[in-house]
């Protein structure tokens, strides 16, 4: 198997036996039909690429309704940054499968670890969120070598996927039951946000 640009020094694991493989497959969230393609680890710059693949002859389900059907296409590989393993950096790669559907035309199916709007998994966004509610944006995004905009980003989707839940759950209430309004939902999930430039020497003394 030959390597990707960029990758000279990556050793590519050819002898992972299947407990390895399966390993892989559970630290990195996928499940069936998805399993790994192939693996490259570099160790210079501690980094993990995983290649999600699935088989042939999967029934994919439209993302806007009940409708099944083959595979038509795949979109362009899409990389999500999974949460680290052993001090290394893990991204996952993957080609999203495109199916057609009467009513709502060609669409791309959704994937099991992340969310159709993220460039992260949802096990990494978890474990922002963890941070979130202990530390600053700053701080998350310190912590998990992110830009400040990518850190905000992820507490601005939490927020808008609990203002979603609590318009399901209000379509289930009676009219004089109190339902959670947007602007509780975002001072909610408000955390404390500072904007400022920390050095590595001062950020290694906290």
């Amino acid at each position: 198997m030959s390597k990707p640009e960029g990758f000279d020094n990556i050793m590519l694991d050819t002898d992972t036996n299947l407990k390895d493989t399966q390993l892989c497959e559970v630290l990195s969230g996928l499940s069936d039909p998805w399993g790994i393609d192939r693996l490259f680890v570099n160790q210079e710059k501690r980094c993990i690429h995983i290649w999600a693949g699935h088989p042939t002859g999967v029934v994919w389900c439209c993302p806007e309704c009940a409708h099944t059907g083959s595979c038509r296409d795949h979109a362009p590989e899409r990389i999500w940054r999974h949460l680290n393993c052993c001090n290394f950096k893990v991204y996952l790669h993957g080609r999203i499968p495109r199916v057609t559907c009467p009513k709502h035309g060609v669409r791309q199916v959704h994937v099991p670890w992340a969310d159709p709007d993220s460039r992260f998994t949802r096990r990494f966004e978890r474990f922002a969120l963890e941070l979130l509610q202990t530390c600053t944006v700053t701080g998350c995004a310190a912590v998990l070598e992110l830009t400040w905009d990518e850190a905000r980003g992820i507490h601005q989707r939490l927020a808008r996927r609990r203002m979603d839940q609590n318009g399901a759950r209000s379509r289930h209430h009676s009219q004089g039951e109190e339902v959670q309004s947007a602007s509780e939902v975002l001072r909610e999930f408000s955390f404390p946000v500072t904007v400022q430039t920390v050095s590595e020497t001062e950020y290694a003394s906290q």
